[in-house]
């Protein structure tokens, strides 16, 4: 087995088929950020003739046999190998900043969620307000039209003035501090699922196939198999 010692440079094992260039790393998980920035990028000019390589083997190779099988999948083997050597890599120059940047969040986002949270609450009742208000302007011009088809309102002009009385929706509201814009959201909420029409309904493919994995038939759907590869080194 590959082995190194503890305070060696990094060295990566070379790998069956595609082959890389023995790299050796600086062994310093804390390194400044721009030599890192650096020396990431020199190591990935050096990756792109294996992964190009790798691409024009894997678009232009045909299994037409066994002896066509054995060599695909030697070189899978070295495919793999290669794709875990150079994750390897990059969480090498990853991991330190990754940890700063997670040590950095933790100390500020607390603070930074909090204000937004009562940033949000106060949207909300605006919204709230706002929305209050349309809605009482709605139920009193649909009032002031019933009232004059019943007849209780004789005239149309005594109708105008009953819903000029209700205060309106403002689209743009002018303070000292900031100028605020309201616009239409449209949502919706389902009263009746059964009258849905069917275009508007989504299968829940999850469920389909946890219960199709599980050998039970379903109306409309048909079972399909497909030979997925794992393929385990030897």
């Amino acid at each position: 087995m590959y082995q190194q010692a503890p305070d060696a440079p990094r060295k990566y094992p070379p790998h069956h088929r595609f082959h890389h260039l023995h790299r050796t790393i600086p062994h310093n998980r804390y390194m400044d950020n721009t030599n890192s920035i650096s020396l990431a990028e020199k190591e990935a000019e050096h990756l792109s003739t294996n992964v190009e390589k790798a691409i024009k083997y894997a678009e232009g190779v045909t299994i037409k046999n066994d002896a066509d099988q054995e060599n695909v999948v030697k070189a899978l083997v070295g495919i793999e190998n290669e794709e875990k050597r150079i994750d390897e890599q990059r969480k090498f120059f990853t991991d330190p900043l990754n940890d700063q940047v997670k040590k950095i969040n933790a100390m500020f986002k607390p603070f930074v969620n909090g204000l937004g949270d009562a940033a949000n609450i106060l949207r909300k009742k605006m919204s709230e307000y706002q929305t209050a208000i349309a809605v009482k302007a709605d139920k009193a011009r649909e009032k002031a039209l019933a009232d004059l088809k019943s007849g209780k309102i004789k005239n149309v002009e005594t109708a105008v003035k009953q819903i000029e009385k209700v205060k309106e929706v403002e689209k743009t509201v002018r303070t000292k501090a900031a100028t605020v814009t309201y616009k239409d959201k449209i949502g919706f909420t389902i009263y009746d699922a059964n009258v849905i029409p069917r275009e508007y309904l989504i299968v829940d493919e999850k469920k389909v196939l946890k219960v199709v994995q599980a050998g039970v038939e379903i109306p409309g759907i048909k079972k399909t198999i497909e030979k997925v590869p794992t393929v385990k080194a030897n």
